[in-house]
Parts: C-alpha cells; sequence; structure tokens
C-alpha cells in the first residue's frame, strides 16, 4: 500500500502583498547536478510542441464556417487559422517594409 503522503502547512511566507503575486517557478535538476529554475510558462510551451495556448472567441457565424471550411478540407481548424494568421502576418509584414520610415519632428 502506498504512503501517504503530509499536507505542506500554509505559513504566511507563501503570502504576496495585493499586487506582488507572481507566477510559481520550478526548479529542475541540470544533467550537472545543479537546480535550475524554469519558469512554468516555459514547461507549458515545451510540453505543446514550443506553441503557447492563446483562447479565440469567434461569432457563431463564423465558427460555424470554419467548422465547415474544416470539413471541406480534411483539416483541422487549428491547422486553418494557424495557416491564416501565418499569411496575414506575412503580407503585414512586408507592407511595413515597403513603407517609408516614419520621420522625426523636425522633418517636413
Amino acid at each position: 500500500m502506498a504512503q501517504k503522503s503530509k499536507a505542506a502547512s500554509l505559513t504566511g511566507e507563501l503570502l504576496a502583498p495585493k499586487g506582488a503575486a507572481a507566477p510559481a517557478e520550478q526548479s529542475q535538476q541540470a544533467g550537472n547536478g545543479a537546480v535550475e529554475p524554469e519558469s512554468v510558462a516555459v514547461q507549458e510551451q515545451v510540453s505543446n510542441g514550443g506553441r503557447v495556448e492563446f483562447p479565440l472567441h469567434l461569432d457563431p457565424a463564423d465558427h460555424f464556417e470554419l467548422r465547415m471550411a474544416s470539413a471541406r478540407s480534411g483539416r483541422s481548424c487549428e491547422e486553418l487559422i494557424i495557416e491564416a494568421l501565418t499569411r496575414y502576418l506575412a503580407d503585414i509584414a512586408a507592407d511595413s517594409s515597403d513603407a517609408e520610415p516614419p520621420r522625426s519632428d523636425g522633418e517636413a
């Protein structure tokens, strides 16, 4: 039978002043025996294949159209959104590289 671990006690050291809370860091054992802190966000990215989760709220009509496009193409909604976003970001990057650099205040 497995032994139950003792619950950690809560102390004042665990409390942060209002507005000063920060994400907890978890440590990871390195190959040389040193302990290296790693943020929770980085661990999530690694566990998700290097991607970051991003909530997306759609209108019901847009969601329906996305699902239909997914069914017609045989690709997931996520694949379609990532492809569309990648194209959009490339387009605006190309547009901004064609634009004139911003002028300083003294130039007309």
